[in-house]
């Protein structure tokens, strides 16, 4: 990206973790806190391979410049 570009208007849509097999087999729930701006939402993701989660946040809004926290629910 070049130093013009306004990534304020980049939005996420989906996060990809990989390389976490060894975090499927510790998980009882698949939940997971994201903080971002002023608020905090705990949603559901899903296991789409043995090392590989998806957490769907097209519904939220969120800008890339938003988000500072995601945490597992254990």
């Amino acid at each position: 990206m070049t130093s013009s570009y306004n990534n304020q208007d980049i939005y996420i849509s989906k996060l990809k973790f990989f390389r976490m097999k060894y975090l499927k087999d510790q998980l009882t729930k698949y939940k997971m806190t994201i903080k971002y701006g002023t608020e905090s939402k705990t949603v559901d993701f899903e296991c789409i391979s043995d090392n590989v989660f998806e957490v769907d946040l097209s519904g939220l809004n969120i800008k890339f410049t938003e988000i500072y926290e995601a945490t597992f629910q254990m």
